[in-house]
């Protein structure tokens, strides 16, 4: 046997090796939330109640399963179709399909890691990435309640897997996919209709710099993806101004949620204690929300010093290292959860700091994921804010945490791919 057989058995080996190790990982995950599921103690199913949104996508998902118009009770557009939709699928087992999607996040994270290996990130850095954010235990957590943070994860990393290979190899496929999967994620979580609205202008922009041999095809692209992203959105706009006569980009919820972070009574976090006086707001449910969004804004106007004050309440509570409810904020808990969410920030910092000063390709990538963490970031800065809005973004900091162990446990191997890119 000569050299190059050795060399392709042992790659084929490691590939096996690799494949082997993000099965075992995702089959892990899941069991954990199976086992937890099996015989869920008294104590945990105490802990659901706490989610009022889960009861209302249920009742959403219920309203789609009977074939009944989509409402509960006369609220018709308070949440979006996304999540109520896929409980409707998974209606036998809705706990099971969450879990599922939470451990396929895993694999989706090794995927992106493997790009960036590509790049001129270490070997290993997919690998590391990956067990970094199975580490994390408030993604884990989430993981085993049918809350949108968990889907909207895995469609906001599929969306940005998709974009990374349009970026490597553009194909209208690609870019027509692409569009279809944002949609999905906005209507999962409406709010990251700012992160891809501005990706996409950014996106735009960026043709600019690439060769004038394909920049129409990029910009083509990049039109034909906003095209099929309307075009999959505009069944619940064109549905919702049937409803109200008026267009409703995302939900009726904007306004309360607003006022429940820009209010006399706002501690950062989410509390909904104005609507025990339903007699002093309109019944209607958009005129609930215009009147909300009204009263958010004339008090921020009249509040600067405290709209400042509550959003550094906000920041710290969005990166705390414990659970932001006192109620959850046992000794055990925190002693679990404080090393790890600093190991997981310390890797990240030092993985995005390396990668900003190699080759090219990586530094812009390294800059590029600062958008979606600034734009949520900061979205939580001005609506309520927890360790739980931070759930979608903490895949970005396994990947950067991933480069910096890759670099730990393989320094010889660090950039050797991609820098002269």
């Amino acid at each position: 046997m000569n050299t190059a057989d050795i060399l392709d058995d042992r790659s084929a080996c490691r590939k096996r090796l690799l494949a082997g190790t993000v099965l075992a990982v995702f089959i892990i995950q899941l069991l954990c939330r199976l086992l937890i599921f099996h015989e869920p103690t008294e104590r945990f199913l105490e802990q659901l109640a706490h989610f009022p949104d889960i009861d209302l996508y249920f009742k959403y998902a219920s309203t789609i399963l009977a074939g009944n118009p989509y409402a509960v009770g006369e609220c018709r557009a308070l949440r979006a179709p996304g999540l109520p939709l896929l409980l409707a699928i998974g209606h036998e087992q809705p706990y099971l399909l969450v879990g599922m999607i939470a451990s396929a996040n895993i694999v989706l994270v090794y995927a992106l890691g493997k790009w960036l290996e590509g790049r001129g990130a270490p070997r290993c850095t997919a690998l590391s990435a990956m067990l970094l954010a199975m580490l994390d235990p408030y993604s884990f957590v989430l993981g085993l309640v049918p809350l949108s943070e968990t889907p909207f994860t895995f469609l906001m990393l599929l969306s940005l897997y998709l974009g990374c290979c349009w970026i490597d190899r553009p194909r209208t496929w690609i870019a027509m996919a692409m569009g279809f999967v944002a949609a999905s994620a906005v209507y999962v979580r409406p709010s990251g209709l700012a992160f891809y609205g501005i990706a996409w202008v950014i996106a735009l922009f960026a043709t600019l710099l690439v060769p004038a041999t394909s920049r129409w095809q990029r910009s083509r692209d990049l039109l034909l993806s906003a095209t099929v992203f309307v075009a999959t959105m505009f069944p619940w706009w064109y549905r919702n101004h049937q409803i109200f006569g008026t267009i409703v980009i995302t939900t009726t919820n904007v306004g309360e949620s607003l006022y429940d972070g820009w209010n006399e009574r706002a501690d950062g976090s989410s509390n909904f204690w104005f609507k025990q006086n339903a007699a002093e707001f309109p019944t209607g449910e958009l005129d609930q929300d215009r009147h909300f969004r009204q009263k958010a804004i004339d008090w921020a106007i009249a509040n600067p010093a405290r709209v400042v004050e509550l959003g550094g309440i906000k920041f710290l509570r969005f990166w705390s290292l414990w659970p932001n409810e006192e109620r959850l904020r046992s000794w055990p808990v925190v002693l679990i959860t404080t090393p790890l969410t600093l190991l997981i920030y310390g890797a990240a910092l030092f993985g995005w700091g390396w990668s900003v000063r190699q080759s090219p390709r990586l530094r812009v990538t390294a800059m590029a994921t600062l958008l979606p963490i600034a734009i949520f970031c900061v979205m939580h800065l001005i609506f309520v804010s927890s360790v739980r809005y931070r759930v979608p973004l903490i895949p970005l900091l396994a990947l950067w945490g991933g480069v910096s162990v890759a670099r730990t446990i393989m320094p010889t191997n660090s950039g050797a791919r991609g820098v002269e890119s």
